[in-house]
C-alpha cells in the first residue's frame, strides 16, 4: 500500500492489520514515566520515534493526538460539512480533524509504522488525547460517548474536564461536577474496551481565556480532593495533568516557583498512585524541562506535539525551497482569511502551518497534504535526524534517559 495516502485516507485491510505483531501494537502501561509524542507528521515521524524507543528502552505514547481537535472520526472524512468546529487554544475555532487524520486511521498506521521499523522496544501507548467530558445529563454527553466509541482501540484516555469545571467558583469548588462525570466516562470506556486494560489521565490544564493563568492554576488540595473522590468510586487515575499557571506556548521565567509548585503537585498525586502529566511542553526551554525532571524525579508524562511538526517545517525550509515558498504563501493567505495573522510571517507560520495538511478545497481535495507525504528523501532524512536529536534532548533533560 502506498504510504503517501497516510492515515487520513483509509484504514488498513483486515489481513494487513491482523498481521501486525503484538509488540507493534499499543498497550496499557500503567503509571510509568513516559513521553507523549503528538503524531501530526504521522508516517514521516514514526520511523525515528520507533527507532529511538527501541534503542533507549524508554516508554512513550508513540501515537497521540487530540481526538476532538486534531483527529476526526473516519465517518466524517468524506463529508467535511459534517465536521463541527472546536476551540483550539491560541487559534480560536477550527474544524474537528483539522490535521486531516482520522481517529481510527492514525492508530492503524502507527502500528503499521512500528512494524515497518522493526520495533523491538518496550510497550508503547496510544493516547486519545483531550477527549472532552461533558455533563452526563446534558445534551453534549452523547459527543463524549461517541468519541470514546471511535477511540476504543486506543490504550490511553486523557479525559479533559475543562468543559464541566465551574471556573468562576475558584479552587476545589470548581471541581464539584467532575467526579461524577469522570466516573460516567470511565464506565463508557470500560464498556467500549470490553475488559481490555487502559491507562487513565485526567486533564485540568486548559482554561477559558477569561480566566487568568494564575487563577486557573491547579492547587494541590484540588488534586487530592479529585483523586480521593475518584478512588472512592473505585477509579484510580494513572496521571493527572494540572494547570501550572503559565500560558500555553510560553516558557516559564520563575523556575524556582515552578520547582516548588511541581514538587507539591507531584507529592499530592503520588500519594494517590498517580504521576503528573505535563501538557504543551514544546515551548519549555531545556532549563525549564530540567526543573520539572528534578521536581518529579523523572517520574512524569511529558507531552509535545507542535515541536515535532516545526522540525519538519524547518527541514522543508532548509532543503526544498519550492514547496517551502508554496507553504509560506498558503499559510499567510489562510491566516488572513480565517484567523489572526501573527506579528511576523514567522509567527504566523508557527501558528497556522500545522493546519495546512487538513484543509480541503471546494472540490473536496486536500490542498496541501502532498507536501507532507510527498516530501523528498533529503527532507525526510533531515527531519528524522533532528527529531531523534530532539527526543534525546527531552529524555536527558527530564531525567528519563
Amino acid at each position: 500500500m502506498n504510504s503517501s495516502s497516510g492515515p487520513a485516507q483509509r484504514i488498513l485491510p483486515h489481513d494487513e492489520l491482523s498481521a501486525i505483531p503484538a509488540r507493534c501494537r499499543p498497550r496499557a502501561l500503567g503509571a510509568a514515566p513516559r513521553l507523549g509524542l503528538g503524531s501530526r507528521t504521522t508516517v514521516l515521524g514514526w520511523p525515528a520515534i520507533f527507532r529511538f524507543l527501541s534503542e533507549t528502552g524508554l516508554f512513550a505514547n508513540a501515537i497521540q493526538n487530540s481526538v476532538a481537535r486534531e483527529l476526526m472520526p473516519l465517518e466524517m472524512l468524506g463529508d467535511p460539512s459534517a465536521r463541527p468546529t472546536t476551540l483550539q487554544p491560541g487559534l480560536g475555532q477550527v474544524p474537528v480533524g483539522h490535521t486531516g487524520s482520522t481517529i481510527e486511521g492514525l492508530l492503524q498506521w502507527g502500528m503499521r509504522s512500528a512494524a515497518e521499523a522493526g520495533y523491538a522496544g518496550p510497550g508503547f501507548g496510544a493516547d486519545a488525547d483531550h477527549l472532552p467530558v461533558f455533563a452526563p445529563e446534558g445534551d453534549r454527553w452523547e459527543r463524549t460517548v461517541r468519541l470514546i466509541g471511535f477511540s476504543r482501540e486506543y490504550t490511553h484516555f486523557t479525559l479533559d474536564i475543562g468543559a464541566i469545571m465551574a471556573w468562576e467558583r475558584g479552587p476545589v469548588a470548581r471541581l464539584a461536577q467532575a467526579p461524577r462525570a469522570i466516573a460516567a466516562a470511565v464506565r463508557e470506556i470500560e464498556e467500549a474496551r470490553a475488559g481490555q486494560a487502559f491507562d487513565l489521565e485526567i486533564s485540568l490544564d486548559e482554561s477559558p481565556e477569561s480566566i487568568s493563568p494564575e487563577d486557573a492554576s491547579t492547587r494541590p488540595e484540588e488534586i487530592a480532593r479529585l483523586l480521593d473522590d475518584l478512588i472512592g468510586e473505585g477509579i484510580s487515575p494513572d496521571y493527572v495533568a494540572p494547570h501550572f499557571g503559565f500560558t500555553k506556548g510560553s516558557d516559564v521565567t520563575d523556575r524556582a516557583r515552578l520547582a516548588d509548585v511541581a514538587g507539591t503537585l507531584c507529592r499530592a498525586a503520588g500519594e494517590r498512585g498517580a504521576l503528573l502529566s505535563i501538557h504543551s511542553g514544546d515551548n519549555l526551554s531545556s532549563a525549564t524541562r530540567r526543573v520539572l525532571g528534578q521536581a518529579t524525579g523523572g517520574k512524569l508524562l511529558f507531552k509535545v506535539a507542535p515541536a515535532l511538526q516545526n522540525l519538519f517545517f524547518d527541514a522543508v525550509f532548509a532543503h526544498d525551497q519550492a514547496p517551502a515558498a508554496r507553504l509560506i504563501a498558503w499559510v499567510l493567505n489562510y491566516a488572513e482569511q480565517h484567523g489572526t495573522p501573527g506579528k511576523s510571517p514567522a509567527e504566523t507560520i508557527h501558528k497556522y502551518a500545522f493546519a495546512a495538511f487538513g484543509v480541503r478545497n471546494d472540490a473536496g481535495a486536500f490542498e496541501m497534504r502532498e507536501l507532507l507525504y510527498g516530501a523528498g528523501e533529503v527532507v525526510k532524512e533531515a527531519y528524522r535526524h533532528e527529531l531523534t536529536r530532539y527526543l534525546r534532548e527531552l529524555a536527558d533533560d527530564l531525567g528519563m534517559g
